[in-house]
């Protein structure tokens, strides 16, 4: 999907397919930042709850459009900032640490309920913002190759298949 938009894109005429997806990916992350900025800023002011939805939703369409390549080459990154609303526990871990789930599924369940809890919206938020903003410098040094952005594509669609629709 991705791969397809970058071939045909304004971009057409700066470098190899590697290159162009660079940037393509690069464009998307500024956008989704903007997205996720804006939907902190909005979330913190306790604005009204439909206009933090419709943000809500539009920061997620901005992660699920770069969502391939960033789950193939930062696979961390993608279960903090869209991981299952779960909280971790290493059953094999002899501390059971547990470790709390974080971004967009479990700010979801707490956007989208009849009474918000705005404190622990915001913390959430928070963290939300602090991973977008520390994916920053790792998109920028991406260094990709034919073969690892074909590989990207066939995960996702695996991933489409295996979760349905709605994962």
């Amino acid at each position: 999907m991705l791969l397809i938009w970058s071939c045909n894109s304004p971009l057409e005429n700066k470098g190899n397919p590697s290159e162009k997806t660079k940037l393509l990916l690069i464009a998307q992350y500024q956008d989704f930042k903007s997205e996720v900025n804006l939907l902190d800023e909005l979330i913190r002011k306790e604005s009204n709850q439909e206009s933090i939805q419709e943000q809500f939703r539009k920061a997620r369409l901005g992660y699920k459009k770069m969502e391939s390549l960033l789950s193939f080459y930062y696979p961390e990154y993608s279960k903090k900032l869209n991981g299952a609303a779960i909280d971790k526990n290493d059953y094999h871990d002899s501390n059971r640490k547990e470790v709390p789930a974080t971004g967009f599924q479990v700010v979801e369940e707490l956007l989208f309920t009849d009474e918000v809890e705005w404190e622990e919206l915001i913390i959430q938020s928070g963290i939300l913002h602090g991973f977008t903003q520390g994916l920053e410098k790792e998109v920028e040094s991406i260094e990709f190759s034919d073969s690892n952005i074909w590989e990207a594509q066939r995960l996702q669609l695996l991933r489409i298949l295996s979760l349905g629709i709605t994962g």
